[in-house]
Order: structure tokens, then sequence, then C-alpha cells
């Protein structure tokens, strides 16, 4: 038996809680809609999937960071919910606490995700790491903390800011338009540099509630990982000819280069035989929450007898 070294994935959500959110479309609030899908993405994908919670601007009852002259800009000193094993009752409870309140500094609120301070867990260093921005307009804040038009935060500005992120503190950056008056430049300029595989901002219908449980979704099974690393590994002490990978204890074949469709297999990701590769019908299987556990199991290298006769 070979222990997998898995990279989890650890989603921090950065919620807008600006006023915008509270007005009144078909049945309930931007807001109310927002805090049921984040729940229901917990609730779904927690066995697969560490999250976290923050939102912008920081609210009455936070702690601001320091520097921002405007009261209804300010930006919390840290997260509101840590990475980890969070339940979904525990992130409703949270989100209750929360109103919408303020304006939109949405470049402070990323900005803090360049300071190790504002999270002690992300962004972890053995995990992928990803920030998700959900957003019902554009930012109004500038970059000082006072308030102003939307323009005063170029697209430039944020583009710069999440590479920063990437290089800098291993996060991307994905980014969800909510409702009909976001600022696309400005979102798109997140999501096309965010090093994510959603090069444009997800767009979320403020009227249609599923909209947003579907952006949600998207990422979710994007982030879950179908790469597994066997750590280091000695050739000397493995027949790398003679592995098993394992669903829930069931063996699923070697597929080279994937080749055969829409069967659970596997593939060598690297030369080196260190990197597993789930095919698509298996990711997808992980990804759909069918797969419980991943294993596998390594023979030992061929020993030479010598037949003394």
């Amino acid at each position: 038996n070979t222990p997998i070294v898995i990279r989890p994935a650890h989603l921090m959500l950065l919620l807008d809680s600006s006023l915008s959110m509270e007005p009144q479309p078909a049945d309930s609030s931007k807001w109310d809609i927002a805090k049921d899908a984040i729940v229901n993405m917990v609730a779904t994908y927690s066995d697969r999937i560490q999250f976290g919670l923050d939102a912008f601007p920081a609210g009455d009852s936070r702690t601001p960071a320091p520097g921002y002259s405007n009261a209804y800009c300010k930006v919390g000193q840290s997260v509101i919910e840590e990475i980890g094993n969070n339940s979904s009752s525990s992130f409703a409870s949270t989100l209750e606490l929360l109103a919408p309140q303020g304006l939109t500094p949405l470049c402070l609120a990323t900005e803090r995700y360049l300071d190790p301070a504002h999270s002690t867990t992300f962004p972890g260093p053995e995990a992928s790491n990803y920030l998700v921005i959900i957003s019902d307009g554009g930012d109004t804040c500038k970059t000082d903390g006072t308030n102003n038009s939307e323009s005063a935060v170029t697209p430039e500005i944020l583009t710069d800011l999440v590479i920063q992120l990437r290089e800098e503190r291993d996060i991307r950056s994905i980014a969800i338009g909510f409702g009909g008056a976001v600022n696309g430049a400005q979102l798109n300029a997140i999501a096309s540099s965010g090093g994510s595989e959603f090069q444009e901002y997800l767009v979320a219908d403020e009227n249609n509630p599923e909209s947003l449980n579907s952006a949600l979704s998207a990422i979710a099974e994007s982030v879950v990982p179908c790469d597994y690393n066997f750590g280091d590994l000695d050739p000397a002490d493995v027949d790398f000819e003679n592995v098993r990978m394992m669903f829930d204890g069931v063996e699923i074949p070697y597929n080279e280069d994937c080749a055969v469709l829409d069967e659970s297999s596997w593939e060598w990701a690297d030369e080196a035989h260190t990197t597993v590769r789930l095919c698509d019908a298996a990711c997808n299987q992980l990804k759909q929450g069918s797969v419980t556990e991943v294993s596998s199991t390594m023979g030992c290298p061929p020993t030479q007898v010598v037949v003394v006769r």
C-alpha cells in the first residue's frame, strides 16, 4: 500500500456586502440569494473542498484594517471564517450576523490577501488556493479607501493585483458578476489574469437564484484535484509496471494517454511516474462526489534469483 499525497483545494469566498446587495428583485434580495447559494455550496462540497469566508466592506462589527479614511470603504483586518472543514450550519450562522451596508471596496478587499496576517490558513502552503469574488457592482472606493467613481480603480490595477497574488501568495482568483449592474471590465480583469480556467467572469442573474448556484458549482467542480502525487519514492523499491489504482477499493484500469474515452481510468502525469492523473470519466466521478476514497498499491521490483546447482 502506497500513500497518496493529495493537494487539497482551499476556496476562500469573498462576498460583496455593499448596500446594493439589499434591494428587492422578484422574491428576495441579492443578499438572501447569495447567502443561500454559499450555504448550499458548502453543504454539497465540504467533503472535497475546505472553505473560508470574507466580505467587503467590513461593517461596523468587524475590526477594520488601518489607513482607510472613509468608513463606508473600510475592509476587515482579518477574514470572517478561516479555511477549514466548515459545516454549512456554521456558515449559515455567520452569514446571518452580516448585513449589506456601505460602498464597494473591491480592490482594497482583494489587496488584503497580499498580507499574510489577513488569514492564518489561506493560502495553504500545500493546497490549491482559490479566491472567489462575488460582486454585484464595481469598485467605488479608490485605492486609498476614499469614496470615488468606479473609474478610480482601473482594470489594469486589478490585473496587476491578481497577478501579484498568484506570484507572491500562490492564490488564483475567480470572479462572479451577480446582477445587471456589474462592472464587467473590472471583473474580467480579475478573471483573465487570475490563473484559473475561468478567463471571463461568471454571470449570475439576480432574478434566477439557480444561476448563482450553477456558477458556484462550476467553480467547485473545477478545483477538486484529479492529479495525485505519491511523494518521494525510491525507484529501487517500487515496480512502476505493477501499480494499481482503486476507487473505494475497486480497481480502475491504466489508460495510456487516456485514449479510451468514457472509462474510469488513470494515466501517469509525468515521466518520473510520481504523479497519477485521473482520466475524464474518473475525474468526473470524483467531482460529483460518487467516490469517497482514492487508494493505490504498488508492487516490489523484480528480484533476481540465482539458482546454484
